[in-house]
């Protein structure tokens, strides 16, 4: 087999790229392939441009891509962490076994220290799992989603969306949620909301809208969600008024009245009154299976706890979700 042209990411566009993915992972809800979806992810994220690899026959066919998002992160000093998500890896089923994926990832690392990104992180399924971990990436293990099934929701708007009368998120809504800031993550590392990042974040997606159910305790962004067979809600981010389990618990309600729906499905509780909350609610907690948080250090020390803690990241759903 003939040597693949390994260029920068930037050399790819947009249309031949969700081809490719398209073609080597398939379309699932709401991550339909397109060179719109491809422009929101890697070219308009306020972090700043994608950063990665890309690889082309001879031909000058696109058969291999290694994207890396850029991501802001805060840690518990507020200092803000330069963080990248591995995302949108794609090898053509005929370069398969050919030592591209590995060449492309040794690559794109170096290309990570000369930018001076800090860490990797992504959330690898159970089967390329172990191909990381030989890589240098940690894996963690499954993150906990919080479940609340409700029966009776299966017999009502099968049809219709289960977050039909909500609000759709608007940009003007971006300024009042960062103030407001995210639950207690405690000395968690946590990505950095900003009211730009919630624009691009909520209100940008090309394929998927977001909704509000806001309450006097605070605000939650919700979606329609798929899972088995059964339409659900996802709840991705909550933003209190106040740092207090009863505010919590006011807006979960908020969530179960104004939504419909097989289940209320929401990210990791890492504090232990954001966990009361939810069990007052009738959520309970599951293995997230076939995804694993992995991290990967570049400029940090490997010692750091975020690459062999899970409990180290304030991650939500809307951080884990891939999109």
């Amino acid at each position: 087999m003939t040597e693949p042209i390994i260029e920068p990411l930037a050399a790819v566009s947009g249309e031949a790229a969700s081809e490719l993915l398209a073609r080597c992972m398939g379309d699932a809800f709401g991550r339909e392939k397109s060179a719109r979806l491809w422009k929101w992810k890697h070219q308009d994220n306020p972090a700043g441009d994608s950063v990665g690899l890309a690889a082309f026959s001879p031909s000058g066919e696109l058969i291999g891509l290694r994207p890396f998002m850029r991501w802001r992160l805060r840690g518990a000093d507020g200092v803000e962490v330069s963080a990248v998500r591995a995302v949108d890896t794609a090898v053509d089923p005929d370069w398969r076994r050919s030592g591209l994926f590995s060449r492309m990832t040794v690559g794109a690392l170096e290309q990570l220290a000369e930018n001076g990104i800090d860490l990797v992180f992504n959330t690898p399924n159970d089967r390329s799992g172990p191909g990381y971990r030989k890589m240098g990436w940690h894996l963690l293990g499954h993150p906990r989603v919080w479940i609340r099934p409700r029966p009776f929701g299966l017999t009502r708007r099968l049809v219709e969306s289960p977050c039909i009368g909500l609000r759709s998120f608007r940009p003007e809504d971006a300024a009042a949620l960062a103030e407001m800031g995210t639950e207690d993550r405690g000395d968690a590392l946590i990505v950095e909301k900003s009211p730009e990042y919630l624009r691009w974040r909520y209100g940008g997606h090309p394929n998927l809208t977001y909704s509000l159910v806001s309450c006097e305790a605070g605000t939650a962004v919700v979606r329609p969600d798929r899972r088995a067979g059964r339409q659900g809600v996802a709840v991705l981010d909550m933003f209190l008024r106040e740092a207090a389990i009863g505010a919590r618990y006011r807006l979960l309600g908020a969530v179960l009245r104004e939504t419909d729906g097989a289940y209320v499905v929401m990210g990791p509780q890492r504090s232990r009154g954001a966990g009361m909350a939810a069990g007052l609610r009738g959520f309970a907690p599951f293995p997230w299976r076939n995804v694993n948080l992995a991290a990967r250090p570049v400029a940090w020390a490997d010692e750091a706890p975020v690459f062999h803690d899970r409990g180290a990241w304030g991650l939500t759903l809307g951080d884990l979700e891939t999109f």
